[in-house]
């Protein structure tokens, strides 16, 4: 769902290119808030309904900031905290994606902690499966090269979407499959028959929401 949602992303920044930098998928940052959204409302199939809805709420408060010009109030947050928590994320992500770039077990990595996943690069890249390896280094090119270009198209277009245009037609002409490993795979399931209105305005009332 999360591929899906990104190319979804992608493709609506083509219509509404309010900012150079976008993120099309879920920040590492909010997990822990998300995570006590959903306990804090019993963490079972209402939760998330309720936590779908403050997402929408929380998207139209941050619409009407930007119409309000409120951005500038960002500066009274000091910025060397701010460069430092995403900093830390950022490595930690990096570490965390490698042994997925090279498409290896999780059983490898499962459990592990940053400086555990920086040592154990070698295993990674000795059990490395080199067609997932190979994608993964074109989107990385297409990543670094497309700001580069200089050009209306790939002003308009970004990058993450050709690497999704370019890759997954690639997983298909290599037939992965059948020929990599199920956790190298990812499912979606009935995705068009899933999408519905979650949302569930009954916890609209408590201070918590």
């Amino acid at each position: 769902m999360g591929v899906l949602s990104a190319m979804v992303g992608g493709m609506a920044m083509l219509f509404f290119p309010v900012a150079p930098l976008t993120i099309k998928g879920p920040a590492a940052g909010l997990i822990t808030i998300a995570a006590a959204a959903m306990m804090e409302f019993g963490g079972d199939e209402n939760a998330w309904h309720i936590v779908s809805t403050i997402v929408v709420v929380v998207a139209l408060l941050q619409i009407a900031t930007g119409l309000l010009k409120l951005g500038s109030f960002g500066d009274f947050f000091p910025h060397a905290a701010v460069h430092g928590m995403l900093a830390s994320i950022g490595l930690i992500i990096i570490l965390k994606q490698i042994p997925v770039l090279l498409g290896d077990d999780p059983a490898f990595y499962k459990g592990e902690g940053p400086i555990e996943l920086f040592l154990d690069i070698p295993k990674f890249v000795l059990h490395a499966h080199w067609h997932i390896v190979s994608i993964e280094i074109i989107g990385l090119i297409i990543l670094f090269v497309w700001p580069k270009v200089n050009t209306w198209f790939t002003k308009r277009v970004p990058a993450p979407l050709i690497v999704l245009l370019l890759a997954v037609p690639l997983t298909i002409i290599w037939d992965f499959s059948h020929t990599e490993p199920d956790y190298s795979l990812v499912h979606i399931g009935d995705f068009w028959g899933s999408i519905e209105v979650n949302m569930s305005f009954a916890a609209i009332s408590t201070f918590a929401f």
